[in-house]
């Protein structure tokens, strides 16, 4: 397996991607829990590629969750990590449906769009109990220029 498998290191920009896009899986095996997020779950679930996780508390079963976009097996255990690998290896069916289920999520929950309509329908709920909120009324939002990648949401 090892000649099937790369390790690159950290990748950022164009190369990141090429590299979600080339690749079959993306193996996650926190061995601790400093693994608060895992944007790198999303971003290979963007890509519509399984993942493999390990069951650790926090972030990575949470933003992968197991069985739907992702594998999970116990930290530290390299016999079910080969194990995991294999088995996505030689299923496509699995590795396809983890991969667009992960893509699907992925669309449904972190893109810009998906982030700017959960603050919007926030500061709906909050404006809602205002006040001086009129009766009836409801909130009027615009979305801002971007300031480094980042949408700005203001209200009206």
């Amino acid at each position: 397996i090892a000649h099937r498998i790369g390790l690159l290191g950290q990748l950022s920009g164009r190369d990141k991607w090429r590299v979600l896009q080339a690749s079959d899986a993306l193996v996650l095996p926190s061995v601790n829990h400093t693994e608060s997020f895992g944007q790198v779950l999303v971003e290979a679930q963007l890509c519509g590629k399984p993942t493999i996780i390990t069951d650790i508390r926090g972030g990575p079963t949470e933003v992968a969750p197991p069985n739907e976009v992702s594998l999970l097996i116990p930290p530290a255990d390299a016999h079910k990590l080969a194990q995991a690998i294999g088995l996505l290896m030689t299923d496509e069916g699995l590795r396809r449906r983890l991969g667009e289920a992960g893509r699907k999520r992925a669309h449904a929950l972190y893109t810009r769009e998906a982030v700017d309509e959960k603050i919007r329908t926030l500061f709906r709920e909050v404006a809602a109990t205002l006040p001086s909120n009129k009766a009836g009324s409801q909130p009027q939002f615009r979305t801002g220029r971007q300031v480094k990648g980042v949408s700005r949401v203001g209200l009206n």
